[in-house]
């Protein structure tokens, strides 16, 4: 069974993304935080396998959190989520190697296939 850690600043999205994943049995929800570094501790501890992340958070964005996880040894797999549609960020996100890019406001057939 997949394992998927949710980094978002918004509840209401934390929430929708767990429902999308718990009732279409795509697999479970290891951790789910609001970012910082208290979700880098949480990914790291519970090692999910692909992490849905919010690119952009007050403490530290979904890039650098993606750098830092790295930097600490996580080797799984991105999914980059944002209402930005900035070509130059979103080229950013996929250089950092992000699987997919999900664009807010959260669809569920998106975020299923």
């Amino acid at each position: 069974m997949v394992t998927f850690g949710i980094i978002d600043d918004d509840p209401v999205c934390r929430r929708m993304l767990e429902s999308i994943i718990e009732e279409n049995n795509l697999g479970t929800v290891a951790t789910s935080s609001s970012g910082g570094e208290g979700g880098i501790e949480d990914i790291l501890e519970t090692n999910p396998q692909i992490i849905l992340i919010d690119l952009l958070m007050p403490e530290i964005d979904g890039i650098n959190l993606i750098s830092a996880l790295k930097k600490s040894g996580y080797d799984g797999n991105f999914i980059m989520i944002s209402q930005i549609v900035n070509k130059n960020m979103v080229e950013e996100a996929y250089k950092n190697r992000i699987e997919f890019f999900i664009h807010k406001p959260i669809n569920r057939i998106e975020v299923t296939a």
